[in-house]
């Protein structure tokens, strides 16, 4: 019988391995419109390995910069886009955190669930040598109560801190941050690591390729059961929604896809 270590780091590979087959799909169609991405762990964009602080539990990080992500999805493949403006595209830096743990504190598949996540996705354009910010959104996820929605994203002023610095030493300067009232808390599906790269494809890539991503999410594991577990014991009675991941939010009938 496999020993607690040998279940726990079966269930890092197997998290590690569905984040990154994301990653792929999510690459290969972002290589064809001409950007370029470069992972900032490795030649990985995640690594999942046992928690940090914690017991019994397995973190995965994400760290991922994407140059000259067209700024605006194209119908089809090779078509041309529409707004010169940002014809060089835009650049995104994503970080993220994802904990899970798990039931009766045997780690399995079937008895693991999210415990807390952070992910950031930034958005800039260049200005010469440096950087502006476009947009700054960090999803968050852990026990909520009051008025904090237990799923929720907040905007950001785009200025990377100490933490993203050192993932990504080679940023350039950031200058004008976003004056913004960042104590909004706009409630959201559950986003982790592996579906703020599908939301990047459905919004910057063609929309004929994007299927091939959102195939990648939903055949990995991780990410197919239903109801989506995550620590909900500070909703009312503990249980979990329906639908929650980010990535049961699109259409399910993707043959209607162009």
């Amino acid at each position: 019988m496999a020993t607690r270590g040998q279940l726990l780091q079966e269930f890092i590979q197997l998290s590690e391995n569905a984040y990154n087959n994301v990653y792929t799909a999510f690459k290969r169609t972002a290589f064809l419109e001409r950007a370029t991405l470069l992972p900032a762990i490795g030649d990985q964009a995640f690594v999942a390995e046992p928690a940090k602080g914690q017991t019994n539990s397995v973190e995965v990080k994400g760290a991922l910069r994407i140059d000259s992500l067209p700024y605006r999805r194209k119908e089809t493949a090779g078509s041309r886009g529409t707004d010169s403006r940002h014809d060089g595209g835009i650049n995104v830096v994503l970080d993220s955190l994802d904990i899970y743990k798990f039931d009766r504190d045997k780690p399995s598949l079937s008895n693991s669930f999210l415990y807390k996540s952070q992910v950031r996705v930034a958005y800039f354009k260049r200005a010469k040598s440096k950087w502006k910010p476009h947009l700054c959104v960090r999803y968050d996820f852990a026990r909520s109560y009051g008025s904090h929605p237990i799923f929720h994203a907040q905007l950001e002023n785009g200025v990377p801190d100490a933490s993203v610095r050192a993932m990504f030493p080679d940023l350039p300067d950031v200058v004008d941050p976003l004056d913004l009232h960042f104590k909004v808390r706009l409630p959201t599906a559950n986003v982790v690591g592996a579906t703020a790269l599908l939301s990047l494809a459905a919004d910057h890539l063609p929309l004929n390729r994007f299927p091939d991503v959102l195939r990648a999410v939903r055949a990995q594991a991780l990410f197919n059961t239903e109801p989506w577990r995550c620590d909900c014991s500070s909703l009312d009675g503990g249980h979990a929604p329906q639908s929650m991941l980010a990535s049961r939010w699109y259409s399910t009938n993707l043959e209607e896809v162009p």
